[in-house]
């Protein structure tokens, strides 16, 4: 199920979620990987999270909003 739920995120925030939560990356680990600034990788982080959780569990809290 969690896999099917990875699948369906965007790719950016399914790399960075992966690398965290699967890989033990750091976000400065993740940010080197990826390209990226350390603060874009907190940002897909906060969306794939958010979306993971709106796909397992039908609710979310995106930008202080509920889904």
């Amino acid at each position: 199920i969690v896999q099917i739920a990875l699948e369906r995120l965007q790719n950016r925030c399914r790399e960075a979620v992966t690398l965290r939560k699967i890989d033990g990356l750091s976000t400065r680990e993740i940010a080197v990987r990826m390209g990226v600034s350390p603060r874009t990788v907190d940002a897909h982080l906060v969306e794939g999270y958010a979306h993971l959780a709106d796909i397992l569990y039908g609710q979310s809290d995106v930008a202080g909003k509920k889904a």
